[in-house]
């Protein structure tokens, strides 16, 4: 965003108030008196609290302000906020900025911005709940040139931003496989042929697949495929009068289970309630379990009582999680 027709906000700072105070005093003592070298301090002090605000006002001419958020953001944990400020000014620099969050003492501060510059920080704010949020509007402070006043105006608006369940304590360590392992279409350390490359030096020479290497007349090299571990139905039902922390607690296993299980190859399926997530694997796939959790309402979205969800016959390896329950099940 940059900030142009932006209203600013204008705060004096201790050293500031102190210098105001002085600054009143010597003129109604100069008043009082009418002695001329009174006069001069007191213009001498009024003229640097006016340049003080022309210098500041040139510090925030041309500079632009953006946002990116991050691709995963969870419970509880700072979420990497990247913020880049660009100055658009050709001759002259910016001092002394500060990027902020409204409310918040989450900030960067760059001490000079060259003409043309563009410079990214990171700001690490943290939601201690799932679900949609409104990440703070932000602000661009000054304290220059004479630490005297506080200068900030608007610099990004508030934005939505997505908080993801927390992954419970070793939840994203693999689940315990269910079915048969087979190989999955992409290079890996399994133990079916994927492909057959020319070797390369210092390759494992136990891969040289000697018959071809015999028949091309040099070495080839055996790429092994990946293997996937089965399938797994994440399965979420809702227990009658339970703590919010403790179904939090439930949400976060699961989410947890399903990143572990995403992460080695594992099929997932997500069902609870209206929110259902078909099978599928990978990180992509991770994000849109983990998007659904983070939007679940226990009390909207239909979720059944224990025992009440069918696991489907074809998938059979299955984590049930009672939201609330003292210790989750497994089928």
């Amino acid at each position: 965003m940059r900030l142009g027709s932006f209203p600013r906000a204008l705060r004096p700072t201790r050293e500031g108030w102190a210098f105001l105070g002085l600054t009143v005093l010597l003129g109604l003592s100069a008043l009082n008196s009418g002695n001329n070298l009174l006069y001069l301090a007191v213009a001498l002090m009024l003229s640097l609290i006016v340049l003080s605000g022309l210098l500041s006002e040139q510090g925030f001419r041309k500079v632009r302000v953006s946002v990116s958020l991050p691709r995963r953001c969870f419970a509880g944990s700072p979420a990497a906020i990247r913020i880049t400020v660009k100055n658009g000014k050709r001759r002259l620099p910016s001092y002394a900025l500060q990027v902020r969050l409204t409310d918040r003492p989450v900030s960067f501060r760059l001490l000079r911005l060259g003409p043309g510059e563009a410079t990214t920080g990171t700001l690490h704010p943290s939601f201690p709940r799932r679900g949609l949020h409104l990440l703070p509007p932000l602000r661009l402070a000054t304290r220059y040139p004479f630490g005297l006043f506080v200068k900030s105006a608007p610099a990004a608006p508030s934005r939505p931003i997505l908080v993801f369940p927390a992954l419970a304590p070793g939840g994203a360590a693999p689940p315990q496989e269910t079915g048969e392992r087979r190989a999955a279409r992409r290079r890996g350390a399994g133990g079916e042929l994927f492909d057959l490359r020319p070797y390369r030096t210092g390759e494992d020479m136990r891969l040289i697949h000697w018959p071809i290497t015999a028949k091309k007349g040099r070495l080839m090299l055996r790429e092994m495929a990946a293997e996937t571990g089965g399938s797994l139905t994440i399965i979420l039902e809702r227990l009658a009068g339970a703590s919010p922390e403790a179904v939090e607690a439930d949400v976060s296993r699961a989410a947890g289970a399903a990143v572990g299980a995403c992460a080695t190859g594992v099929a997932v399926c997500l069902l609870a309630g209206r929110r259902q997530v078909s099978w599928g694997t990978g990180e992509r796939h991770a994000d849109r379990i983990l998007r659904e959790l983070a939007l679940l309402d226990v009390a909207g979205d239909g979720l059944p009582g224990p025992g009440e969800t069918r696991v489907p016959g074809e998938r059979a390896g299955a984590l049930r999680l009672i939201l609330g329950g003292s210790r989750p099940p497994g089928d």
